[in-house]
């Protein structure tokens, strides 16, 4: 099997910005049919009607966020590499996934918009510790099982540059988070006062790559399909190490960027 493309310069310049990147066609169709296949026998067999708010705060299937067809999305294809390339260091391979589904909206309902948000701050369902930590990784990775096209499909949304103003906001207030609340409206302010919100266009087999630190929701749904996507918070080997360190240097842990990080 010939080496994945590997991100060229100009990509990197643009990841160091904006804090995500889009590679198209990473997973051929048969590895994208047999995780549709898991998710949608899920959905008949597995749902739970009285477990939905969990499905959507941790992971739709949660019985098969583990599966070879759940995880060899990434590590199957050249997604993982293409990850590592990035970063420029070894990623741990991920042993377990999220599968996020989003939802089409009755007609002549108005669907909510989820607000721009960081991973790793405590919700009351999505069972991170509630011990004031921000429990951040290096990477987020998306791999889209569905076409998602312009306008309002529940697209990946994320505001661009918002990892390096994470990053200058946690050096001047701290990255203990004691009030949860007041942290997420702090920095849905911060992402509305910085950057504007950028609904992803992509196609069945994208992957998408983001920063940690990025601000990112998913957006409203108002087409006539499931989205279905799977996310993988990857981490380098050393990430434990610096993982706090890297919450105000956001470059830290990324030998691929070793200019300026936020001064």
């Amino acid at each position: 099997m010939p080496a994945p493309d590997r991100p060229n310069a100009d990509q990197r310049a643009a990841f160091a910005r904006d804090g995500y990147l889009v590679v198209p066609g990473v997973v051929e169709r048969n590895a994208i049919e047999a995780a549709l296949q898991v998710a949608n026998h899920w959905l008949d067999d597995g749902f739970d009607s009285a477990q939905r708010d969990t499905y959507h705060a941790q992971s739709f299937a949660p019985e098969h966020i583990a599966d070879p067809e759940i995880i060899g999305l990434l590590t199957q294809t050249d997604g993982l590499e293409i990850a590592e390339s990035l970063v420029g260091q070894s990623l741990i391979t991920p042993a377990r996934a999220q599968i996020t589904l989003r939802f089409p909206v009755a007609r002549g309902q108005q669907p909510n918009a989820l607000g721009p948000h960081l991973d790793g701050i405590p919700t009351p369902l999505n069972r991170v510790p509630t011990d004031g930590q921000i429990h951040n990784f290096t990477i987020l990775a998306g791999v889209f099982l569905s076409d998602c096209p312009a306008g309002d499909h529940g697209n990946f949304t994320v505001w661009p540059g918002t990892h390096l103003e994470t990053a200058r906001w946690l050096r001047t207030h701290g990255t203990r988070v004691s009030d949860p609340g007041a942290f997420l409206a702090a920095i849905r302010d911060l992402a509305h006062e910085t950057s504007q919100p950028t609904p992803l266009e992509v196609h069945a087999g994208d992957l998408v790559l983001a920063h940690s630190l990025l601000l990112h929701s998913s957006g409203r749904h108002h087409g006539p399909n499931i989205r279905y996507t799977v996310f993988y918070r990857l981490q380098t080997h050393r990430h434990a190490e610096v993982a706090r360190a890297s919450l105000t240097e956001p470059w830290l842990d990324w030998p691929t960027f070793n200019g300026p990080s936020v001064a």
